[in-house]
């Protein structure tokens, strides 16, 4: 746009719009704030916005008057004019440069390793599951064969902790540093998962559940960490980014088939303790590699720390952990037993003094300002796909032993076309996120969450694998992988500049949380509902429970996309 000349306009009243010569006693009488100064200043720039015309030369340096200090003002003995004539004394330091994203420089192995490192604690996440979800039944014969209730818990209680920290471990992050909290992650993840295994020797269901929850808050401390130690590493928008995200999210599904694989192999050829050892084993081998992978620049604490939210920290533990196991021990100890029903009030009221806590914090873990009706749909989408998900794969896996009695070896054997599904879906993604809306990809992602549910909910009991069960298995990775990086995106567009690492962990808060949730409900549906003493139609009561939660899902997603649409058009977001 042309700039209008300054002689058409009517100058701005200011202290110093029209300069003009002074005496050195007029100047050495002539006293002016930086405060006035900068109001004056502020003035004059606003008035040639709006009439946009270029100022008068020679101008002043507005950039260095606005970031000069009070200090730096008093020690230059040089006035107003001079500075308008382009006079910069030695006395005042350089201006510093605008803080932007500090890419780090690596050779092609050191990234190799960092990528590796950083994106296999996502395998190690899953596979974490898996290794007790496949061989469940061999577990739980050294427990005494608990009931289908109990059994819930040696899936519910990992994914329970993983949900519950990973907002926690963000922020921890950010106060000890991002490569620190992460390799203590592996640590403690090592640590617990040799703990888990000698539950083996206890021969206490309470003592696996209680491990395995403990064993949940190693994940919760490397995926945040790590997805912020790749966006401190890589400048944003980058394509080598986008690269380093999508096989971070491709390697969920191997996880879980590797660890289903392993936990199989030892439980059926040795003795499953020997699954979670070798599991500790690798995890304390990945915390030493990450202190020689993990460049030291990435180690650097912050230079002012922010102060940990203490408070709201010990509120959402608390609400989400009741919660969760109100709606875990619903199906277990009936819903009509006082202590069920009361937990779940005190996990409420403890969540409700948490909103409460987080609108009046300094550092807030959740700021709850930040979130809007945008962030409402795109959490309530994970949650009901994650969740289904969750039970999907919980009552498939049971489905395919106790109906068509398939050994865990040969039920992993079954799950693996998921890796090769998970990277197709994944590379999908990537090119639908350029070249169509998110919220047509989150919709997408809903759909695939309830076909994959439907297909395997109306599977006969005896049927060739691959008429229902491998055509499930092979678009439910779709659900997945589409759903993830779609919803941190829009989290990502959706919230404030300083808010930008809350995205991801919100959306695997929800992600892990709502698989908890989801298994306690689909548990009460499997009890309660009739035909509860039949094996086969209480799984597939649970199937309907997962059906449920699908299906709503793509009703809220295709609701959401046609409010994106008549909103923004068919508008495709730069990430």
């Amino acid at each position: 746009m042309e700039s209008k000349t300054l002689s058409t306009l009517e100058r701005p009243a200011s202290t110093h719009s029209q300069p003009k010569s002074l005496s050195k006693s007029d100047r050495a009488s002539r006293h002016i704030s930086l405060q006035s100064m900068v109001d004056s200043i502020a003035s004059e720039e606003a008035f040639y916005r709006e009439k946009e015309c270029a100022p008068p030369m020679p101008p002043i340096n507005y950039a260095r008057w606005s970031t000069l200090s009070m200090q730096g003002l008093l020690n230059s003995n040089v006035d107003l004019e001079q500075h308008r004539n382009g006079y910069e004394p030695r006395s005042i330091p350089p201006l510093s440069p605008k803080p932007s994203s500090k890419i780090i420089e690596m050779s092609t192995m050191r990234e190799i390793m960092f990528v590796g490192v950083c994106a296999v604690s996502h395998l190690m996440t899953q596979a974490a599951l898996g290794q007790a979800l496949v061989p469940i039944d061999i577990i739980a014969e050294s427990f005494g064969n608990p009931s289908p209730g109990e059994l819930s818990w040696f899936i519910a209680g990992y994914s329970l902790t993983v949900g519950t920290f990973i907002m926690i471990s963000g922020q921890l992050g950010d106060i000890f540093g991002h490569k620190r909290m992460f390799t203590f992650g592996y640590a403690w993840l090592g640590v617990w998962s040799c703990f888990t295994g000698f539950s083996g020797y206890v021969e206490s269901q309470i003592y696996f559940d209680v491990c395995r929850a403990m064993q949940g808050i190693g994940p919760a401390l490397l995926m945040p960490n790590a997805l912020a130690l790749f966006g401190r590493a890589y400048a944003p928008g980058s394509m080598r980014k986008n690269i380093v995200f999508s096989i971070f999210g491709a390697l969920a599904p191997a996880g879980f088939v590797i660890g289903g694989t392993f936990g199989s192999l030892f439980a059926q050829w040795a003795w499953w303790p020997w699954a979670f050892w070798s599991y500790g084993i690798a995890a304390f081998g990945l915390a030493a590699f990450s202190l020689l992978a993990i460049p030291r620049a990435l180690s650097d604490r912050p230079a002012v720390r922010p102060k940990f939210d203490a408070a709201g920290s010990l509120l959402v533990v608390a609400g989400l952990v009741l919660v969760n196991v109100a709606f875990n021990n619903g199906p277990l100890y009936g819903w009509d037993t006082p202590h069920v029903y009361f937990i779940l009030l005190m996990g409420l009221m403890c969540l409700a003094g948490f909103i409460w806590v987080e609108r009046r914090a300094v550092n807030p873990l959740l700021p709850i300002h930040a979130l809007n009706s945008t962030v409402g749909f795109v959490l309530t989408l994970v949650g009901l796909g994650w969740g289904a998900f969750g039970v999907w794969v919980f009552y498939t896996v049971r489905f395919l032993q106790h109906t068509r009695n398939e050994t865990p070896l040969m039920v992993s054997a079954q799950f693996s076309p998921a890796v090769i599904a998970g990277l197709v879906a994944a590379g999908l993604t990537g090119a639908l996120l350029t070249h169509t809306p998110v919220s047509f990809v989150m919709m997408l992602s809903m759909i695939a969450f309830f076909v994959g549910v439907v297909i395997s909910t109306f599977q006969p009991e005896q049927q060739i694998y691959w008429a229902q069960t491998f055509v499930s298995i092979v678009i439910m990775p779709f659900g997945m992988d589409m759903s993830f990086p779609a919803a941190t995106v829009l989290l990502s567009n959706h919230m404030p500049p300083e808010h930008q690492g809350l995205a991801a962990s919100l959306v695997n808060t929800v992600v892990n949380y709502s698989i908890s949730i989801a298994l306690g409900i689909a548990g009460t549906v499997e009890v309660y509902a009739p035909g509860n003493q039949d094996p086969v139609r209480a799984n597939r009561n649970a199937h309907y429970a997962a059906m449920g939660l699908a299906g709503a899902g793509v009703m809220f997603g295709t609701v959401f996309f046609g409010k994106t649409l008549r909103k923004e058009g068919w508008k495709v977001m730069e990430h």
